[in-house]
């Protein structure tokens, strides 16, 4: 899809910026690009639940060296938030609720955001004002109420994406790699966003999932539920970066730098965008069986579309994930078999290290209560039963 079917925001609009996303698509490098500018307050995942309980002392630790994130080397990530952290913790106006139960609006896509979020949100951008600054606001939380966002704050929506399998392999090397929240994040989402009809028919069809890198039925449900949102997405949106797409082409790059350096009035270098592929390790028992209930559903979500447009482009998104896949599939099909064994044995490993561990922790703790409710004088009691 060409950068040109967005015109330019009209003069005058209030200039707050919003970054819509799922995870693992590039959006933390995006952010780190407008929090490199000299005139913006750039926010960070406005609704991580985290928010709720943030302190100093929180914010200090969370950055990208504390896990395998793959992100840009930036200052913590919160560090914005620091002024509005409320006494005892958390951020002024956020309630845990507007993460994930909030997702999609309860009246759905088009529907309209809580009075708290609201409030929160109205929070973040006059902090930003107050200190003569862009507001932007980034988060991979709310590609269900982008129409909402926009009903009470007039400004720019930019919608980031990048291919859908490519996307997977990456939540699959984190899961791998002892980091399933990404999965778990995605099931929590579906499973709170069953008031849409959609999501609750497929939620139905894969109800046997497992979020695991190797479930057929998840992967099925990832590809649709994410193709569901960015249908909605690419609608509500004022500018559609596929980091994908951009990574590989440098006049598609130019035009989004030009887009961004127009909306914040300075000069966004993006000329270090990559592309990567990690890995997949989901078995599906029947290629054409999969693509088939894949290509059924898809017609389903173009229904749903406002536009033909939008139903265009998740008929690409689509079929470029499958392509992919299919792609990945060749050249990776016969020595799968040989690397999911040993990564489910280290798996089964790892779980068993963890049982032990939380027994060992029962244990001292049962040992603890018993020596701290013994008589004072009591001597040997407790060590007689150890």
């Amino acid at each position: 899809m060409s950068i040109a079917d967005f015109s330019s925001t009209p003069k005058g609009i209030d200039n707050t910026i919003f970054v819509h996303s799922s995870f693992r698509v590039s959006s933390t490098w995006i952010w780190s690009k407008f929090r490199n500018l000299t005139d913006t307050i750039s926010y960070y995942e406005v609704f991580n639940e985290g928010l709720e309980k943030f302190d100093l002392k929180t914010v200090s630790a969370i950055s990208g060296d504390i896990w395998k994130s793959n992100h840009p080397i930036v200052a913590n990530y919160f560090i914005e938030y620091l002024p509005i952290i409320k006494d005892g913790g958390g951020i002024e106006g956020y309630e845990k609720s507007m993460s994930v139960d909030s997702f999609i609006p309860a009246d759905g896509f088009y529907g309209s955001l809580s009075v708290g979020e609201k409030n929160y949100l109205e929070r973040l951008i006059q902090h930003a004002r107050a200190n003569r600054k862009i507001p932007v606001l980034t988060c991979t939380r709310t590609l269900g109420r982008i129409e909402a966002i926009k009903k009470d704050f007039p400004g720019r929506n930019i919608f980031l994406h990048r291919n859908i399998f490519h996307q997977w392999a990456s939540f699959s090397s984190q899961k791998i790699n002892g980091n399933p929240y990404f999965f778990e994040k995605i099931e929590e989402m579906i499973k709170a966003s069953r008031h849409d009809k959609f999501i609750c028919m497929i939620d139905d069809w894969y109800s046997s999932r497992i979020p695991s890198p190797h479930d057929e039925s998840f992967f099925g449900i990832f590809i649709l539920f994410h193709l569901y949102l960015y249908a909605n997405a690419y609608d509500s949106a004022d500018l559609v970066i596929d980091a994908t797409a951009m990574a590989k082409d440098a006049n598609l790059r130019q035009s989004v730098e030009g887009y961004l350096s127009e909306m914040v009035g300075s000069h966004v270098d993006l000329s270090d965008a990559r592309s990567d592929f990690e890995f997949s390790l989901v078995n599906v028992r029947s290629h054409q069986f999969f693509i088939d209930t894949i290509n059924q559903f898809t017609k389903i979500i173009a229904g749903y579309c406002r536009t033909e447009k939008s139903a265009r482009f998740i008929e690409s998104m689509k079929s470029d994930a499958l392509e992919e896949w299919q792609r990945h599939e060749f050249y990776a099909r016969k020595s799968r078999s040989f690397y999911t064994d040993r990564i489910l044995e280290c798996e089964t490993l790892l779980e068993q290290e963890k049982a032990a561990h939380a027994s060992v922790m029962a244990e001292r703790d049962q040992l603890a209560e018993r020596l701290a409710t013994a008589p004072a004088n009591g001597g040997g009691s407790v060590c007689a039963e150890s």
